[in-house]
């Protein structure tokens, strides 16, 4: 994995761990973010490149993230939206005029989000934008769209949803492990 690869994986693994526990919020550019903050650096950083809307009042960081914010911002992790949504939607509750509805299709078509069941590609197929991720889900969707490999063991989360398969992550120029549903 080339340096600028590993460079977008780790901020996108820190934005997540942001999102998805319960501290205190972020930045300047929000006003529930306070200076000096551990993680001020990073959301100002996601501010600048657009990765995070500026133009939102509050960053929420104490609040749980949904499934369609958590998708935009991988997909935008990703270079954003590649290619031409289809004029059919790919899931069920994702309709055409809904402002995730690109960010959907393109992580459906790589193979990131695969819907309940994994169910992309039928019909019909839920995707469910407005319900809060977990910490399996988001790993799951990290580990997918950055290409991840496994390599060792890492701890439980206990907001793993009893029943998902678990894989142990862990990348090799990290210390840190990333435990992920499949």
């Amino acid at each position: 994995m080339d340096l600028s690869r590993l460079k977008k994986v780790l901020a996108g693994m820190s934005v997540a761990a942001l999102t998805l526990t319960q501290v205190g919020t972020v930045l300047a550019a929000y006003s529930d973010v306070p200076a000096g903050v551990w993680y001020e650096d990073a959301v100002g950083a996601f501010v600048d490149a657009g990765y995070l809307d500026s133009t939102q009042a509050r960053f929420r960081g104490g609040d749980p993230a949904n499934r369609a914010e958590f998708v935009k911002l991988v997909v935008e992790l990703n270079g954003g939206i590649l290619s031409t949504p289809p004029a059919v939607p790919s899931f069920n509750d994702v309709p055409t005029g809904a402002w995730y509805y690109g960010y959907f299709e393109e992580a459906g078509k790589e193979g990131w989000v695969r819907g309940d069941g994994n169910c992309y590609g039928s019909s019909p197929c839920y995707a469910r934008p407005g319900a809060n991720i977990n910490r399996a889900e988001a790993a799951a969707l990290i580990v997918r769209s950055f290409g991840l490999e496994s390599t060792g063991d890492a701890p439980q989360f206990v907001d793993n949803p009893a029943g998902w398969p678990v894989v142990h992550r862990r990348h090799p120029d990290s210390r840190r492990s990333l435990r992920a549903a499949g």
